[in-house]
């Protein structure tokens, strides 16, 4: 059964860095070269991966930019897309070289015209964003396709996206931030946010919401949240929404809650799809739909979100429960529950406006488990009965009672 923590804390990491450091395709590469390293690097495997290039990635994501960079480079030079792809997001970000995105466009070409889906993917973003290149829309729907054609499935895409003011002091509150000075972190996403840039707003609303660097405070969070939110930023409305869902620093409020993730998710953010399809799985403001959940969490996963791609699966077969919001919830269901046949499937089928009305449904939904696993109890002890009774026990047997009534 699928169980969830009440208490959110949102991935930090992929929110203070760029979309690529949480792909999908890194993560199945991890699990590739394990299996290829124990199998002497690819004897009797369908798909082989460059051996620098998985000792790249290793480094990579252990934050050893340093050691990962000549081996990538390595892994590049022998035309190797997916280290292409690494590679370029190193040098977008400056992560172990100086940043260069430039270079990080030239690098995604090179995957790309190799035809990595991944690379089109990230060409497309820096011709949207003018990462390195010039803004060109029409060269970014191109690649776009180019990457869905490839089957990349970047999800919804914002058509215009604005320029950012005092986008250096949201670079500078990153760095502070990476190094654990949350209050230099605070001051430089401050900055920002005054000058209106949406990310700082979204940044320091985090900072308030975490107590890192400022006073803890919810009622902030959501206020630098909406600043952010009412401006069109896909993160303040994935964290905005899940303020209303859960009631921190605003009165809860699951319709708009729903809502929020909707237009978080349109936008392709991958903590957005991962909450509206949580949404869809639950009934939390929006009328619960396993479908939808598997396909929205289907997106998330795509964007590299491990834990979208378990709940997609798992989901995907109709007989398993459709697990509980929080461990609150499982708590108090399960209690001393061991079996009961309302566990297959589960779909409530609706939409709840808050978490009294679920509450309620799960008060119903345990009253006729725990009915339902007693009945299943008391048939196997009278069937016992009866065959003792059969065995010539006599007194011996023991009388289970009247069948349990409902209550």
């Amino acid at each position: 059964m699928t169980m969830r923590s009440g208490i959110r804390l949102m991935t930090l990491l992929c929110l203070f860095m760029a979309s690529m450091t949480c792909r999908a395709d890194i993560n199945r590469d991890i699990l590739d070269c394990q299996a290829q390293s124990a199998n002497n690097f690819g004897v009797g495997q369908s798909t082989h991966l460059n051996a620098d290039y998985c000792a790249g990635i290793k480094a990579f994501m252990a934050k050893n930019f340093a050691q990962a960079l000549p081996l990538l480079e390595r892994a590049v030079n022998a035309n190797d897309a997916r280290a292409m792809g690494v590679l370029g997001y190193m040098y977008e970000q400056g992560r172990g070289v100086n940043a260069d995105p430039a270079r990080a466009v030239t690098l995604f070409r090179r995957a790309a015209d190799l035809g990595n889906g991944d690379a089109m993917h990230e060409l497309a973003r820096c011709y949207q964003l003018g990462i390195g290149v010039a803004p060109n829309q029409a060269e970014a729907d191109r690649w776009l396709k180019a990457g869905e054609a490839h089957g990349i499935d970047a999800g919804p895409r914002p058509a215009n996206v604005r320029a950012q003011p005092d986008q250096a002091d949201v670079s500078a509150g990153d760095a502070h931030y990476q190094a654990k000075d949350y209050t230099g972190a605070a001051q430089a996403f401050r900055r920002a946010a005054d000058a209106g840039n949406t990310d700082g707003q979204l940044k320091l609303g985090v900072l308030y919401e975490f107590g890192l660097g400022l006073a803890k405070s919810d009622q902030e969070a959501v206020g630098w949240y909406r600043r952010s939110a009412d401006a069109g930023n896909a993160g303040a409305e994935k964290n905005l929404g899940q303020m209303y869902e859960n009631g921190q620093g605003v009165a809860e409020n699951w319709g708009l809650a729903a809502q929020l993730y909707q237009k978080s998710a349109a936008q392709g953010n991958v903590e957005g799809e991962a909450a509206l399809g949580r949404a869809y799985e639950f009934g939390i403001g929006i009328e619960q739909n396993r479908a939808e959940a598997v396909r929205w969490f289907t997106r998330a996963s795509s964007q590299g979100d491990s834990k979208s791609a378990y709940f997609a699966k798992f989901l995907s077969d109709p007989t398993n429960y459709i697990g509980f919001r929080n461990q609150t919830e499982h708590d108090f269901v399960i209690d001393r529950l061991r079996y009961a046949g309302d566990f297959i499937g589960g779909d409530p089928g609706r939409a709840f406006a808050s978490s009294k009305e679920r509450d309620e449904y799960l008060i119903a939904f345990k009253a006729s488990a725990t009915f339902h696993e007693a009945q299943a109890q008391w048939g196997v002890q009278h069937n016992n009965y009866q065959s003792c009774l059969g065995s010539g026990g006599g007194s011996s047997c023991r009388n289970p009672g009247p069948p349990p009534a409902i209550h």
